[in-house]
Protein backbone atom coordinates (compact mmCIF):
# COMPACT_ATOMS: atom_id res chain seq x y z
CA UNK A 1 0.00 0.00 0.00
CA UNK A 2 1.17 3.42 -0.14
CA UNK A 3 2.46 4.96 3.07
CA UNK A 4 1.01 8.20 4.43
CA UNK A 5 3.47 11.06 3.29
CA UNK A 6 3.44 13.61 6.10
CA UNK A 7 5.72 17.02 5.64
CA UNK A 8 6.68 17.96 9.01
CA UNK A 9 7.98 21.94 9.46
CA UNK A 10 11.14 22.06 7.70
CA UNK A 11 13.57 24.81 7.15
CA UNK A 12 13.11 26.70 3.72
CA UNK A 13 16.30 27.24 1.41
CA UNK A 14 16.22 29.67 -1.86
CA UNK A 15 18.55 29.22 -4.84
CA UNK A 16 19.14 30.74 -8.25
CA UNK A 17 22.00 27.25 -8.26
CA UNK A 18 19.65 25.19 -10.96
CA UNK A 19 22.23 23.27 -11.55
CA UNK A 20 22.86 21.80 -8.36
CA UNK A 21 19.48 19.66 -8.70
CA UNK A 22 19.47 16.66 -9.82
CA UNK A 23 16.77 14.52 -11.37
CA UNK A 24 16.20 10.83 -10.32
CA UNK A 25 15.89 8.57 -13.07
CA UNK A 26 12.72 6.93 -11.74
CA UNK A 27 10.70 10.00 -12.01
CA UNK A 28 8.41 10.63 -14.53
CA UNK A 29 9.34 12.68 -17.73
CA UNK A 30 9.43 16.12 -17.76
CA UNK A 31 6.63 17.66 -19.58
CA UNK A 32 7.38 20.78 -21.12
CA UNK A 33 3.59 21.78 -21.72
CA UNK A 34 3.40 21.72 -17.96
CA UNK A 35 6.75 23.37 -16.99
CA UNK A 36 5.00 26.44 -19.01
CA UNK A 37 1.56 26.41 -17.60
CA UNK A 38 3.07 26.29 -14.11
CA UNK A 39 5.29 29.37 -15.37
CA UNK A 40 3.23 31.46 -16.97
CA UNK A 41 -0.51 31.02 -16.11
CA UNK A 42 -2.49 33.30 -14.87
CA UNK A 43 -2.35 31.57 -11.47
CA UNK A 44 0.92 30.25 -11.57
CA UNK A 45 2.69 28.69 -8.23
CA UNK A 46 6.07 30.59 -9.52
CA UNK A 47 6.35 34.33 -7.66
CA UNK A 48 8.82 36.50 -8.46
CA UNK A 49 10.42 35.53 -5.58
CA UNK A 50 10.16 31.74 -6.20
CA UNK A 51 7.89 28.88 -5.95
CA UNK A 52 4.90 29.01 -3.23
CA UNK A 53 5.22 25.03 -2.82
CA UNK A 54 8.56 24.06 -2.39
CA UNK A 55 10.38 21.10 -3.77
CA UNK A 56 11.45 18.18 -1.83
CA UNK A 57 15.04 17.12 -1.97
CA UNK A 58 17.68 14.72 -0.30
CA UNK A 59 21.11 14.62 -0.52
CA UNK A 60 22.80 13.20 -2.95
CA UNK A 61 25.53 10.52 -0.77
CA UNK A 62 28.43 12.88 -1.44
CA UNK A 63 26.82 15.92 -0.68
CA UNK A 64 27.45 17.53 -4.07
CA UNK A 65 23.78 17.43 -5.29
CA UNK A 66 20.60 17.26 -4.37
CA UNK A 67 17.88 14.81 -5.96
CA UNK A 68 14.75 15.94 -6.41
CA UNK A 69 11.75 13.91 -5.09
CA UNK A 70 8.71 16.38 -6.03
CA UNK A 71 8.59 19.27 -7.51
CA UNK A 72 11.02 18.84 -11.08
CA UNK A 73 8.67 20.46 -12.88
CA UNK A 74 8.44 23.30 -10.77
CA UNK A 75 11.87 23.93 -10.47
CA UNK A 76 12.03 23.82 -14.01
CA UNK A 77 9.81 26.65 -14.39
CA UNK A 78 11.54 28.61 -12.12
CA UNK A 79 14.71 28.53 -14.52
CA UNK A 80 12.98 29.34 -17.61
CA UNK A 81 11.67 32.52 -15.15
CA UNK A 82 14.76 33.67 -13.50
CA UNK A 83 12.86 33.18 -10.13
CA UNK A 84 14.57 31.54 -6.96
CA UNK A 85 13.84 27.38 -6.28
CA UNK A 86 12.69 27.51 -2.65
CA UNK A 87 13.00 24.04 -1.37
CA UNK A 88 13.59 21.55 1.57
CA UNK A 89 15.92 18.67 2.75
CA UNK A 90 13.92 15.48 3.63
CA UNK A 91 16.89 12.94 4.48
CA UNK A 92 13.81 10.31 6.31
CA UNK A 93 12.67 10.12 2.28
CA UNK A 94 13.84 8.05 -0.41
CA UNK A 95 12.69 7.87 -4.36
CA UNK A 96 10.09 4.96 -3.09
CA UNK A 97 8.30 8.23 -2.16
CA UNK A 98 8.38 9.21 -5.30
CA UNK A 99 5.18 8.54 -6.51
CA UNK A 100 2.69 9.51 -3.27
CA UNK A 101 4.84 12.65 -3.36
CA UNK A 102 4.49 13.76 -6.86
CA UNK A 103 0.27 12.76 -6.94
CA UNK A 104 -0.39 15.14 -4.64
CA UNK A 105 0.53 17.77 -7.21
CA UNK A 106 0.09 16.91 -11.06
CA UNK A 107 -1.74 13.45 -11.01
CA UNK A 108 0.35 11.02 -12.60
CA UNK A 109 -0.74 9.33 -15.44
CA UNK A 110 -0.41 5.54 -16.49
CA UNK A 111 3.35 6.30 -18.51
CA UNK A 112 4.23 7.75 -15.19
CA UNK A 113 3.83 5.04 -12.58
CA UNK A 114 5.18 2.32 -15.89
CA UNK A 115 8.44 4.35 -15.75
CA UNK A 116 8.68 4.19 -12.24
CA UNK A 117 8.11 0.40 -11.11
CA UNK A 118 10.16 -0.51 -14.48
CA UNK A 119 13.15 -0.23 -12.46
CA UNK A 120 16.02 -2.85 -11.13
CA UNK A 121 15.10 -1.71 -7.31
CA UNK A 122 11.38 -3.22 -7.68
CA UNK A 123 11.58 -7.04 -7.64
CA UNK A 124 8.47 -7.00 -9.35
CA UNK A 125 10.43 -4.94 -12.63
CA UNK A 126 9.77 -7.95 -15.47
CA UNK A 127 5.56 -7.57 -14.98
CA UNK A 128 6.47 -3.64 -15.53
CA UNK A 129 8.47 -4.62 -18.81
CA UNK A 130 6.20 -7.21 -20.09
CA UNK A 131 3.35 -4.21 -19.65
CA UNK A 132 5.87 -1.59 -21.74
CA UNK A 133 6.00 -4.48 -24.13
CA UNK A 134 2.81 -5.24 -24.76
CA UNK A 135 2.05 -1.62 -25.09
CA UNK A 136 4.47 -0.95 -27.36
CA UNK A 137 4.06 -4.06 -30.12
CA UNK A 138 0.17 -3.53 -29.94
CA UNK A 139 0.15 0.12 -30.16
CA UNK A 140 -1.82 0.48 -33.63
CA UNK A 141 -5.09 -0.35 -30.45
CA UNK A 142 -3.68 -1.03 -27.58
CA UNK A 143 -4.44 1.46 -24.46
CA UNK A 144 -3.75 1.25 -20.66
CA UNK A 145 -6.88 -0.17 -19.64
CA UNK A 146 -6.94 -3.25 -22.41
CA UNK A 147 -3.32 -3.74 -21.05
CA UNK A 148 -4.58 -4.29 -17.78
CA UNK A 149 -7.47 -6.57 -18.47
CA UNK A 150 -5.74 -9.14 -20.98
CA UNK A 151 -2.91 -9.58 -19.00
CA UNK A 152 -4.93 -9.65 -15.03
CA UNK A 153 -8.30 -11.07 -16.34
CA UNK A 154 -11.94 -8.38 -17.41
CA UNK A 155 -12.84 -8.77 -13.70
CA UNK A 156 -11.96 -6.68 -10.87
CA UNK A 157 -10.40 -3.57 -12.70
CA UNK A 158 -10.51 -1.13 -10.21
CA UNK A 159 -8.46 -3.35 -7.94
CA UNK A 160 -5.97 -4.47 -11.17
CA UNK A 161 -5.86 -0.40 -11.95
CA UNK A 162 -4.87 0.01 -7.95
CA UNK A 163 -2.28 -2.44 -7.87
CA UNK A 164 -0.22 -1.89 -11.14
CA UNK A 165 -0.43 1.86 -9.49
CA UNK A 166 1.53 0.35 -6.14
CA UNK A 167 3.95 -1.93 -7.82
CA UNK A 168 2.19 -5.37 -7.03
CA UNK A 169 0.39 -5.97 -10.27
CA UNK A 170 0.11 -9.47 -11.31
CA UNK A 171 0.22 -10.82 -14.84
CA UNK A 172 -2.13 -14.28 -14.92
CA UNK A 173 -0.92 -15.69 -18.34
CA UNK A 174 1.31 -13.62 -20.82
CA UNK A 175 1.41 -16.21 -23.31
CA UNK A 176 -2.74 -16.21 -23.43
CA UNK A 177 -2.87 -12.49 -23.47
CA UNK A 178 -0.21 -11.82 -26.36
CA UNK A 179 -2.45 -14.98 -28.30
CA UNK A 180 -5.73 -12.65 -27.47
CA UNK A 181 -3.98 -9.38 -28.42
CA UNK A 182 -2.68 -11.18 -31.66
CA UNK A 183 -6.63 -11.95 -32.11
CA UNK A 184 -7.38 -8.24 -31.03
CA UNK A 185 -4.71 -6.64 -33.79
CA UNK A 186 -6.31 -8.88 -36.69
CA UNK A 187 -9.39 -7.83 -36.22
CA UNK A 188 -8.57 -4.23 -35.40
CA UNK A 189 -6.30 -4.21 -38.95
CA UNK A 190 -9.92 -5.63 -40.99
CA UNK A 191 -11.95 -3.23 -39.03
CA UNK A 192 -12.74 0.13 -41.66
CA UNK A 193 -14.91 1.61 -38.95
CA UNK A 194 -14.27 3.35 -35.79
CA UNK A 195 -16.27 1.27 -32.67
CA UNK A 196 -15.42 1.98 -28.96
CA UNK A 197 -12.36 -1.08 -28.57
CA UNK A 198 -11.89 -0.73 -24.97
CA UNK A 199 -15.58 -1.93 -25.19
CA UNK A 200 -15.09 -4.77 -28.10
CA UNK A 201 -11.70 -5.70 -26.66
CA UNK A 202 -13.74 -7.09 -23.12
CA UNK A 203 -16.37 -8.52 -24.48
CA UNK A 204 -14.53 -10.44 -26.82
CA UNK A 205 -11.85 -11.91 -24.04
CA UNK A 206 -15.24 -13.10 -22.46
CA UNK A 207 -16.67 -14.27 -25.87
CA UNK A 208 -13.78 -16.30 -26.78
CA UNK A 209 -13.86 -18.36 -23.50
CA UNK A 210 -17.15 -19.92 -25.31
CA UNK A 211 -16.65 -23.52 -26.07
CA UNK A 212 -17.86 -22.82 -29.74
CA UNK A 213 -16.14 -19.75 -29.97
CA UNK A 214 -14.13 -19.75 -33.26
CA UNK A 215 -11.95 -17.00 -34.40
CA UNK A 216 -12.00 -17.26 -38.02
CA UNK A 217 -16.09 -17.06 -37.44
CA UNK A 218 -15.28 -13.70 -35.14
CA UNK A 219 -12.93 -12.16 -37.76
CA UNK A 220 -15.30 -12.56 -40.31
CA UNK A 221 -18.64 -11.51 -38.81
CA UNK A 222 -17.25 -8.89 -36.28
CA UNK A 223 -15.91 -6.88 -39.28
CA UNK A 224 -18.79 -8.03 -42.12
CA UNK A 225 -21.64 -6.90 -39.28
CA UNK A 226 -20.09 -3.87 -37.38
CA UNK A 227 -23.42 -1.71 -37.52
CA UNK A 228 -25.28 -4.82 -35.13
CA UNK A 229 -22.98 -3.32 -32.39
CA UNK A 230 -20.60 -0.82 -32.92
CA UNK A 231 -23.52 2.08 -32.16
CA UNK A 232 -24.58 0.49 -28.85
CA UNK A 233 -24.90 2.07 -25.52
CA UNK A 234 -23.98 0.02 -22.14
CA UNK A 235 -21.71 -2.88 -21.69
CA UNK A 236 -24.68 -5.86 -21.68
CA UNK A 237 -26.20 -4.03 -24.68
CA UNK A 238 -23.39 -3.85 -26.57
CA UNK A 239 -22.33 -7.56 -25.89
CA UNK A 240 -25.57 -8.75 -26.89
CA UNK A 241 -25.35 -6.90 -30.42
CA UNK A 242 -21.77 -8.76 -30.47
CA UNK A 243 -23.22 -12.20 -30.12
CA UNK A 244 -25.67 -11.33 -32.76
CA UNK A 245 -23.38 -10.41 -35.05
CA UNK A 246 -20.62 -13.38 -34.51
CA UNK A 247 -23.74 -15.82 -34.76
CA UNK A 248 -25.14 -14.16 -37.96
CA UNK A 249 -26.09 -16.81 -40.92
CA UNK A 250 -23.75 -19.22 -38.41
CA UNK A 251 -25.52 -22.86 -38.16
CA UNK A 252 -27.13 -23.37 -35.03
CA UNK A 253 -24.40 -25.47 -33.90
CA UNK A 254 -21.99 -23.30 -34.50
CA UNK A 255 -23.41 -20.18 -32.57
CA UNK A 256 -22.42 -19.35 -29.39
CA UNK A 257 -25.09 -18.47 -26.21
CA UNK A 258 -22.78 -17.01 -23.30
CA UNK A 259 -23.92 -15.50 -20.17
CA UNK A 260 -25.08 -11.66 -20.82
CA UNK A 261 -25.23 -10.34 -17.69
CA UNK A 262 -22.42 -11.60 -16.06
CA UNK A 263 -20.60 -8.14 -14.55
Amino acid sequence: MVKNIKRPHRKIYYTKDYDKFKFLPRNREIKESHVKFLAYAHESPIEGNGNRIPIVVKWSQDRMNLFILEGQHRKEACRITNTPVSYYIDEDMDESDIAPLNTSQKPWKFNDYLKFHNHSDNPNQETYQNIQKMMEDYKSFMTSKICLCLLNGVNNQRLHNQSFKEGTFEINDLKEATRIAEELKRIHGAMNRNIPWFKFSVVYMKLRKEKKFSFKHALKNFTKNVDDYRDISGMIRFKVGMVDAYNKRLPLNQRINPPINDE
